[in-house]
């Protein structure tokens, strides 16, 4: 099933039925991510927060394993200045370690799910159907959700070989007027892996040595960009 999307790109998540079309086994590309939530209060008023993350990722459904080299910026009135960070995630599923890292430390947790194919279901529905671009190329917007899911996906992707180019989606929360919203948009996609060796594990994670602030800084944004990328 194919998940997250802004207004020129589009990815995927596993989806265990039919499906329309899914990514290609091997791929990297550059992303983009926006996660923006709006927190209703009734005795403190109202809070939000904004990341911004840019990732280099490889995806590589063969070896079972994917690749993220992530810059991020949160921006919240709850913390008095801008939260930067920058990190590596390697998703092992043979293993089924996720490995959560930066030159200072490494987080390593339980995956808890094997790899899917990133698809989009069959039950989605088709919005638009387009091109972009100077060469014209075409776009196809779907729209779905799926079981045990809050969220509305809305995808799109360039049917051709089923690349995404964006994604968004969205969930209301309990709170009136809180809520979430994510976006993804991808570039400069190219299929197959040049570098198989960003799928190992530097030294650092078998003697994680940071300080118990580092770590804290750094899973305050991993655990939201997290939403984004768990498929990956």
């Amino acid at each position: 099933m194919l998940v997250l999307a802004t207004v020129f790109l589009a990815v995927c998540v596993p989806y265990s039925y039919g499906s329309i079309c899914c990514t290609p086994d091997q791929f990297e590309a550059f992303f983009i991510f926006d996660d923006a939530n709006v927190f209703i209060d009734a005795n403190a008023g109202t809070a939000y927060s904004y990341i911004n993350s840019t990732a280099q990722v490889s995806y590589d459904y063969t070896r079972r394993v994917s690749y993220m080299n992530v810059s991020s910026v949160e921006l919240t009135p709850l913390v008095p200045q801008p939260i930067v960070t920058q990190y590596k995630i390697i998703n092992d599923y043979v293993k089924g370690i996720q490995y959560q890292f930066s030159d200072v430390h490494c987080d390593k947790t339980n995956i808890g799910t094997t790899m899917q194919q990133l698809c989009i279901p069959d039950n989605a529905i088709q919005l638009t159907n387009g091109f972009i671009g100077k060469n014209q190329t075409q776009v196809v917007t779907y729209q779905y959700t799926y079981p045990g899911s809050p969220y509305t996906y809305t995808t799109t992707i360039n049917p051709k070989a089923c690349l995404p180019v964006a994604q968004i989606y969205l969930s209301a929360d309990v709170v009136p007027d809180s809520g979430t919203m994510n976006s993804m948009l991808v570039s400069d996609i190219s299929l197959g892996i040049k570098d198989t060796s960003v799928f190992i594990p530097p030294k650092i994670c078998l003697n994680d040595k940071s300080s118990r602030v580092e770590k804290l800084q750094f899973n305050r944004v991993m655990s939201r960009l997290l939403k984004l990328t768990r498929y990956f």
